[in-house]
């Protein structure tokens, strides 16, 4: 997928997408997410430098200090991993694992 387009927002129930961009409360929305998918939930962070990188929800290389943006970078995320690798495949979206949390 051509880096600069977004795939379809992926709300439904088990899959979201956030982004400051388009809510002004995705970030906390997002840390909301995490905290309730900590065990199996995934997402995609869109990087400007790597491009879209899979993460485990609880990934540690997210952290930022207290009242940053933590969905300034858009984020897909997926109540488990296989779904969101079934988003990213339907939408041509390529990615590569985080080598902090190493989803597998």
């Amino acid at each position: 997928m051509n880096a600069d387009r977004s795939p379809p927002v992926a709300n439904s129930e088990s899959c979201k997408t956030f982004s400051s961009l388009a809510d002004p409360a995705a970030s906390n929305e997002f840390e909301r997410w995490r905290s309730a998918h900590d065990i199996l939930g995934h997402y995609l962070n869109r990087s400007d430098r790597y491009g879209w990188v899979l993460h485990r929800a609880r990934c540690k290389h997210i952290s930022m200090p207290k009242g940053s943006d933590l969905a300034r970078h858009e984020k897909i995320c997926c109540e488990r991993r296989e779904e969101l690798e079934r988003y990213a495949t339907r939408h041509d979206i390529q990615y590569h694992r985080c080598q902090t949390c190493k989803p597998k």
